[in-house]
Order: C-alpha cells, then sequence, then structure tokens
C-alpha cells in the first residue's frame, strides 16, 4: 500500500515542504524519489539505446533543496551503488530488444526502479536516517519516531583500503596505465566487507577536490603516485601489468597526508547525514 501511495504521489509536480507540523518517512520517500532520472542514451554507431540513471537538482522550495545542495554527489553515490537490488535492463548486460529509440521504456523503468527504490531496506536504511540529520539539523521539524544516523568511530587508518580502491589504474591508453576515479568501475567491490556510507564519502570527498583542478589537494599526492605507478610498470600481460599498477597506486596514496585531510573536511562538513565520524591518533 505504501509503494503504491509513493508512486501515485510520481505522477504530480514535485512538492514543495510539508504544510502539517512535522515531515513524514512517507513523506521523505516520496520526495528524494522525484530526483531519479533514468534516460534513454544513443551511444554513436550503436543501433539499440541504452539507459542512464541520474539523479536531478530539485526545484526551489523542494523539500530536499538543500539537502541535495549539501550532500549530493553523497547521495548520488547511493542511489547507484548502496540499493540491494540491481534491475534488468538497467544493471548488467543490455536486455536484447529492450531499448530501442521511440520506445518509452526509459519511463517504465524509471517506475520499476524508483518502486524498487523506496521499498528497499538496505538504501532506506542509509538514506532515510541521513534525511533526518540533515532536515533537522536545518531546523525542520520531523515526525519523533524518525530516527537520525548514529555516530560509529571508524579509524582512519582502517577505512583507508575502501578509500584508495577509487583510484583505480584499469585501462591501457597507447600502451600507458591511465587511472580513473568512478562509481562503476572502481576495486571497491573486492573488498570482503564493505560500509556504503563510507564508500559514498570517499567518493564525494575525492570528486569535490579533484574537480578543483589546479586547486586540488589530493592531485601533490595523486601526481606522484601517478609517476612512481609509470616509472615501475614493465612489459607483459594487460592484465599484470594492471594488477601491479593497481597495488603501487594504492600503496603510494594510501599514506597521503592530503587526501586523508580531505577526507576529514568533508566528514565534518557531511556530518548531519553520516553514520560515523573518523577517530585519529
Amino acid at each position: 500500500m505504501l509503494t503504491s501511495l509513493l508512486i501515485a504521489a510520481l505522477l504530480v509536480p514535485p512538492q514543495s515542504p510539508p504544510s502539517r507540523d512535522s515531515v513524514t518517512e512517507a513523506e521523505i520517500r516520496v520526495s528524494y524519489a522525484t530526483l531519479i532520472r533514468i534516460d534513454a542514451v544513443a551511444p554513436t554507431g550503436r543501433a539499440d539505446t541504452g539507459f542512464a540513471l541520474h539523479v536531478v537538482a530539485p526545484p526551489a522550495g523542494h523539500l530536499l533543496s538543500s539537502f541535495f545542495r549539501d550532500h549530493e554527489l553523497w547521495f548520488t553515490y547511493l542511489v547507484q551503488n548502496g540499493r540491494g537490488f540491481q534491475l534488468p535492463g538497467l544493471d548488467g548486460p543490455p536486455t536484447p530488444g529492450a531499448a530501442k529509440p521511440g520506445r518509452e521504456s526509459a519511463a517504465v523503468l524509471q517506475t520499476q526502479f524508483v518502486r524498487r527504490l523506496v521499498a528497499d531496506s538496505q538504501f532506506n536504511g542509509l538514506v532515510i536516517p541521513a534525511i533526518v540529520g540533515h532536515l533537522r539539523a536545518s531546523g525542520v521539524r520531523v515526525a519523533s519516531a524518525l530516527r537520525s544516523p548514529g555516530r560509529k568511530p571508524i579509524v582512519l587508518d582502517l577505512a583507508m583500503p575502501a578509500v584508495v580502491r577509487f583510484f583505480y589504474p584499469n585501462l591501457l591508453i597507447n600502451d600507458r596505465i591511465a587511472t580513473h576515479i568512478c562509481t562503476v568501475f572502481n576495486a571497491v567491490r573486492e573488498l570482503p566487507s564493505r560500509n556504503l556510507a563510507l564508500e559514498a564519502l570517499a567518493f564525494s570527498a575525492i570528486n569535490r577536490d579533484i574537480e578543483l583542478g589546479d586547486s586540488s589537494r589530493i592531485e601533490e599526492d595523486f601526481g606522484p603516485a601517478r609517476k612512481l605507478m609509470s616509472s615501475l610498470d614493465t612489459p607483459g600481460p594487460e592484465e599484470l601489468r594492471l594488477q601491479r599498477a593497481q597495488g603501487v597506486m594504492w600503496g603510494a596514496i594510501f599514506d597521503s597526508k592530503q587526501l586523508r585531510a580531505v577526507l576529514l573536511a568533508d566528514a565534518l562538513r557531511q556530518a548531519d547525514v553520516l553514520p560515523f565520524e573518523f577517530s585519529t591518533p
């Protein structure tokens, strides 16, 4: 019943903050669902259309306007990676014949995705307390039964094995190893256990800093790490070269003072949504 009401609410224009005394969990789910978009995309030279999952900015006055402004990358990472389900046609190999230009399959897929997302316990276990924490920190009244995130300590050294895996050398271009930072193609999934909220923070902090270009703090250590990786590269099978490069990159960047400083600063900035806090010696 709840899911049906949530889906029905998506058929009306995005809402302004509720007029009632306090925001409910159902209203939170409807609000974040309006930020989800699935679009059909047609790569050059391909007959079949693919799908792209986006998180889009809400209009002014939307319940989650300030949440999106402050936590866009953190939330986007969880939409893409923090759910406990995969949707055929969106995740994994393309479904033959399911997405060709002129079909409305993107809209159908979006409806299916939202229906699954608003009911997903893994995703909502992270996102609803985060939104509650942000709304309360912003002075918005929220139903008293809803909990803000609990703050468990994480030793920074123990967080770094996940953080460094966002620096991912996985591609040879003109026989040179390229390193990229991505929500999808990274080595975080190889870890035996995952902390999705931490991963989302790492992705947010790293990308916000790298996007500063010449003002990036991380580049001070990331640049030398790339040079070291390249200098130690030797001829051999591609897979072996990339494995060696990943080990060099992660080892070099693990002790980066700049990366750690960026992480700590972003953890403080996003403290209202995080279920943890870093502890350092």
